[in-house]
């Protein structure tokens, strides 16, 4: 089973009196190896960003099939499980502490090593 990670990271740009602000959306092979990547406006929603990756560039799931894809608990959606799953690519992550763990994801508590 082939895994990549998906990593949301915050990135700012201070021009002059004005401050532009984007979000990084990072997909990565678990040894680093960037594999792509978008930069989002921080007010969308990131759950709708690795839908827009995945319909951009349709190879990334027919290339590996049977993909797993680690994300934070950003990414918690039943759309985008439902989307990703009629893709054939599954979704990792940590459950919120209040949250019974559904499948394959796993509870989440601040002694748990990333």
């Amino acid at each position: 089973m082939r895994r990549l990670r998906l990593l949301p990271f915050p990135l700012t740009l201070l021009l002059g009196p004005v401050y532009w602000g984007l979000k990084l959306h990072l997909v990565c092979t678990p040894a680093g190896l960037p594999v792509t990547w978008a930069l989002a406006d921080p007010k969308i929603d990131e759950r709708q960003v690795p839908a827009a990756l995945i319909d951009n560039e349709p190879h990334l799931a027919a290339d590996r099939p049977g993909l797993l894809i680690l994300a934070d608990k950003g990414y918690i959606a039943a759309e985008l499980d439902r989307f990703l799953a009629a893709r054939g690519i599954s979704l990792l992550r940590p459950s919120y502490a209040t949250a019974a763990p559904q499948g394959r994801e796993k509870p989440c508590s601040r002694r748990c090593a990333s």
